[in-house]
């Protein structure tokens, strides 16, 4: 869903899609923290609520170890191309199932 454009009235929201094949449009109105409304898409509409919330406090970026799996690093190396490639798998703890091609 995209919306190129958007315009505001007193508390009431609007945001429309140009895309000719989705014909995305959305009316709603704020409320507290959030912009309550109605997504219509080709005809059909669907209540749907926007809310804000803090993206860092809901999902980390940055995890942890100890990790509840096992990483081993895999390099590949061939001389006459000088290339390498390397990646890095996560292995659950008591299995070791890997079929390299």
């Amino acid at each position: 869903m995209q919306f190129d454009t958007a315009s505001f009235t007193g508390d009431s929201v609007y945001f429309r899609s140009s895309n000719p094949k989705m014909k995305d449009t959305f009316r709603g109105r704020f409320e507290r923290d959030a912009i309550v409304g109605e997504l219509a898409r080709n005809g059909q509409k669907r209540a749907m609520t926007f809310r804000k919330f803090d993206l860092g406090a809901h999902r980390p970026q940055t995890p942890i170890r100890p990790f509840p799996y096992v990483e081993k690093k895999f390099v590949l190396r061939t001389p006459t191309a000088r290339l390498c490639l390397a990646v890095l798998l996560p292995i659950q703890k008591g299995k070791v199932n890997i079929l390299l091609c």
